[in-house]
């Protein structure tokens, strides 16, 4: 183990800062007097060794129990929220112990020394574990270390073969794992393996790029090893967005010097650049391939996203490789056309200032690629240099050549005639039987159909044709490939590949027509399975072969001259590398019919028996098979005398039911309904639409005369059930029954007014309603009474429910009755007690009144004699004559008026002679007032 001595302490603070000149020079030709100034850049904690001089770090000296530590000042702390990178060299001269760059967000960290040394870098926790504690960590911090010295027992235990770079995170406790010795080791991310103590300058690039609000990728390169990129997020940092960098390093009994030189300081500029190639006769923007005679556009841009200083004289260099021309007068800066300084086959130009008001710089040009072929690869750089700013390294974009397009051999293709979509819908790349390009991967190969409405067109027509499929690679070299295309009926069978086709479809064969020798039987499935060849030819389409080369596989069939079996016989057909199946149908002469069936339905109307005819109607395969179909249905004798005004057959299959043929047998106990098809008929309907189950529906009305027919009443689901019965010739083959549902019997209420406060008691139910009626002929409806009781509390109209039932079958329904309820009107007239007669002129007359105040809006009748006689208390007798209200008398038999509520009043006079009065005298006389309530006539129901 390398172990620390002693160590004093220093301090070391720079303040001045100015602007600095960068020469980019390549990593062989170091020059320590173009490294970058750093006064102004950096601290060194109290406590620790590192220092700056001549634009050089020393993180340690050469020198036993050194203590490195050197970080960079507030001001200069990297922003993690830009994108960064910085360019540094470091060269290291002996053993022990290695340094680390850090990145952290520790305030009191710069201004003083805290760590534990030797092997722990001055960032790791101690080496053995202290009460399980991580003490004298580097919290909150991230570090790319460089190892000299290799602690094989502890903190390098998983990186013992010697010298090494890699990455962890100091304050985080899954960075260490306890190890057999007892010890706490350092879990090496990313560990690369390689000599550090050179004494040379080796260059170290780092790059930050923020990715979202989470955090962001660091990468790093260390000479000629390959990049590491790291993903950190901010809490690493304890969620600070601004960090401190700098270097720490150890030194123990062994010691070596650590030096650190800059090209670019982190975070001194933040300038973002990119590099964009496009092809110019698709406008495309490349990956990392390119046609060999493409004409390419440069786009470069860069942004200055900020810094301590400005973007001060830049200047752009694209070192142009062979086989690369610029093409002059394309040359834009900005979008304006600008000549740039050709040196070789390199292009430099002098590039605007740059600050936060004018931040972007963009340069446009075109070059031509020129005698590169397949497998070429070159290189596009920009490489951009200011006073203050060095890219030694510059932007990249490498390209490899691609000369040659696809190339492919496709399967031959397979498709129903009018079915295009079969083949457009299905995966392009099924129809290649291989493709590939000489740069591009196969998956990267684009595979279009050239001309879609051509293959439409094609699906068309039957037979042999063909259609073209375009490959393209990434950098669109196309080449169009034929794939030869049969189009087939929907009942050929087909098998292919690449270079043959088969077609055949299956066969049907009478058994009594089975061949008797194996020529013949090889004969007939020639001819009658319509067997073709095809071979792919030179420009990829299909040409015609003799069939009589294909072998006829009849090991599946029956042997000819034995015993033949109906069935279905598999026929193989074998040519070279393809070989197709089709069927050997061995038949009977004649496809049986099966009986029909027949299923009764219900009628709730209560009106027709209906049934339904169901029968599996087969094609023949042969159309001298055919015959006359026919189908009896016996109905019962509750069906009404049949004929073609009362039979209705019908059927979803409209052509059968306008040709099939009816008659009717009407005997006494059986209507009898004979259903006939025409084999004429069944031919074309089995040829139009081969094996077929159809239904025929048939309703005939119900006869409801016959009192028989309660012997067929349910009453539980209130059906009659009639039988009925499928014959076909002679023979019984389905029996069913039709239900027809028993209607509720049916009349009409009789309006009815009655007074308020009575009730349904005070009513005949059987008087309230009329045309009483059942389905039933012969039945007779008789009245229950009223559903319930109801008392008629409110003037106004209501209605009640009289119950009747069918006396034959006991089903129930209702009839609804209107009520209008009254008040009591004549409870409410009202008649004058007695009338004075007066001496007016010549006349004696005196004024009566009669009057309704009742709420209930009614006629009522008044009527009175209109002679009213007097007789004084000395007998003499005296007649009045009673005028009405208009002074007009009063006939005999006349009424007087109308009283209702818009009359609720009205005046009468009663007058006599003067002359008539032989003296004064008192006269009595009574008269006779009736009063008579007129029936209302209702013009709505309820």
């Amino acid at each position: 183990m390398n172990k620390l001595k002693n160590f004093f302490f220093l301090f070391f603070f720079f303040v001045f800062l100015g602007h600095f000149k960068i020469t980019a020079l390549s990593e062989e030709t170091v020059n320590p007097d173009n490294f970058l100034p750093l006064q102004g850049i950096f601290s060194v904690p109290k406590g620790a060794d590192s220092s700056v001089s001549n634009n050089i770090v020393t993180v340690t000296k050469n020198l036993p129990s050194q203590i490195g530590s050197i970080f960079s000042n507030k001001d200069f702390r990297l922003d993690l929220t830009k994108k960064s990178n910085a360019e540094m060299y470091l060269k290291i001269n002996g053993n022990a112990d290695g340094l680390t760059f850090i990145m952290h967000a520790l305030d009191w960290k710069v201004t003083e020394f805290s760590g534990s040394l030797g092997e722990n870098l001055g960032v790791y926790a101690d080496t053995f574990y202290t009460n399980g504690t991580m003490a004298n960590c580097f919290y909150c911090s991230f570090v790319v270390e460089f190892d000299t010295y290799v602690n094989f027992r502890s903190t390098d235990y998983y990186s013992d073969r010697g010298s090494h770079i890699a990455n962890a995170f100091p304050g985080e406790a899954s960075t260490y794992k306890k190890v057999s010795t007892g010890a706490r080791a350092v879990v090496h991310n990313n560990l690369q393996y390689t000599k550090l103590n050179t004494n040379t300058w080796t260059r170290f690039l780092i790059s930050w790029e923020p990715i979202d609000d989470t955090g962001g990728i660091f990468s790093y390169k260390y000479g000629d090893l390959d990049w590491v990129s790291v993903k950190i997020p901010y809490s690493i940092f304890c969620n600070a967005k601004q960090v401190y960098w700098g270097f720490t390093g150890s030194t123990g009994e062994i010691s070596e010097q650590a030096q650190v030189a800059f090209y670019s300081v982190p975070g001194l500029i933040y300038y973002d650049d990119t590099l964009k190639i496009f092809d110019t006769s698709n406008n495309l923007e490349l990956s990392d391939k390119v046609k060999s005679d493409s004409e390419l556009l440069i786009e470069y841009e860069g942004v200055y996203a900020g810094g301590k200083y400005d973007f001060n004289n830049p200047h752009i260099e694209f070192p142009l490789p062979g086989g690369i021309e610029y093409i002059s007068d394309t040359f834009s800066i900005n979008g304006e056309n600008v000549v740039p300084t050709i040196s070789g086959n390199s292009l430099q130009v002098e590039l605007p200032n740059l600050n936060l008001a004018s931040n972007k710089v963009k340069i446009k040009f075109k070059v031509k690629l020129k005698d590169l072929y397949s497998f070429d690869k070159f290189k596009i750089t920009s490489i951009v240099n200011a006073d203050n700013y060095t890219d030694s390294q510059g932007k990249e974009r490498e390209f490899v050549v691609d000369s040659s397009p696809p190339k492919g051999v496709g399967n031959i293709q397979v498709v129903k005639k009018d079915d295009s979509n079969s083949l457009l819908e299905s995966p392009k790349a099924n129809i290649l039987k291989s493709y590939e390009d000489d740069i591009s991967s196969k998956e990267a190969i684009s595979i279009n159909f050239k001309d879609i409405e051509d293959i439409k067109e094609k699906a068309k027509k039957y037979g042999p044709t063909s259609f073209v499929l375009t490959l393209s690679d990434e950098v669109n070299n196309t080449a169009d490939l034929t794939i030869p295309m049969f189009v087939v009926y929907e009942n050929e069978k087909t098998a292919s590949n690449s270079d043959f086709l088969l077609k055949a479809q299956d066969i049907n064969i009478r058994k009594s027509f089975y061949p008797k020798t194996v020529a013949d039987l090889k004969s007939y499935i020639l001819n009658d399975s319509d067997l073709e060849l095809y071979e792919v030819n030179n420009e990829n389409l299909l040409e015609s072969e003799n069939p009589n080369l294909v072998d006829i596989n009849i090991d599946g069939l029956p042997k000819p001259g034995d015993s033949i079996t109906t069935g279905t016989y598999t026929i193989t057909f074998n040519y070279k590398t393809v070989s197709l199946k089709i069927n050997m149908n061995i038949i009977k002469d004649k496809v049986d019919y099966p009986p029909g069936s027949i299923k009764g339905n219900i009628d709730t109307k209560g009106e027709k028996i209906s049934v339904s005819l169901k029968q599996f109607l087969p094609k023949q395969i042969f159309t001298d098979s055919y015959e006359d179909l026919s189908w009896t249905i016996d109905l019962s004798k509750y069906a009404i005398d049949l004929s073609d005004e009362n039979v209705t057959v019908s059927s979803s299959e409209q052509m059968l039911e306008e040709v099939i043929s009816k008659t009717y047998s009407n005997l006494n106990n059986s209507k009898q309904l004979l259903m006939k098809l025409s084999k004429e008929d069944l031919q074309q309907f089995s040829e139009e639409n081969g094996d077929k189950e159809v239904t025929f529906n048939i309703e005939v009305p119900l006869v409801t005369t016959n009192k028989t027919l309660l012997d067929l009443y349910n009453s539980d689901n209130e059906n009659f059930e009639i039988p009925v019965s499928l014959y076909n010739g002679k023979d019984l083959v389905s029996k069913t029954v039709a239900s027809v549902t028993m209607q509720p019997p049916t009349g009409e209420g009789i309006d009815t007014v009655v007074k308020r406060v009575s009730s349904t008691k005070d009513l005949d139910a059987s008087k309230l309603v009329t045309n009483l009626k059942s389905m039933l002929v012969f039945d007779t409806v008789e009245v229950l009474g009223f559903d319930e009781e109801k008392v008629f509390d409110d003037p106004g109209m209501t209605s009640v429910n009289v119950n009747i039932r069918s006396k034959a079958t006991g089903v129930e329904s209702k009839v609804k009755v209107t009520i209008t309820i009254i008040e009591e009107p004549l409870a409410y007239v009202s008649v004058p007690e007695n009338i004075s007669l007066e001496k007016r002129d010549k006349m004696v007359q005196g004024i009566g009144k009669v009057s309704y105040n009742g709420v209930s809006d009614v006629d009522i009748q008044v009527d009175t004699m209109n002679v009213l006689p007097l007789e004084s208390r000395e007998g003499d007798k005296i007649d009045l004559q009673v005028y009405k209200s208009n002074q007009i008398p009063l006939k005999e038999l006349e009424h007087l008026t109308v009283l209702s509520k818009k009359n609720t009043s009205y005046d009468f006079f009663l007058k006599a002679p003067k002359e008539n009065f032989k003296k004064v005298d008192i006269y009595k006389g009574v008269i006779m007032i009736n009063f008579e309530l007129l029936p209302k006539v209702i013009s709505s129901k309820e």
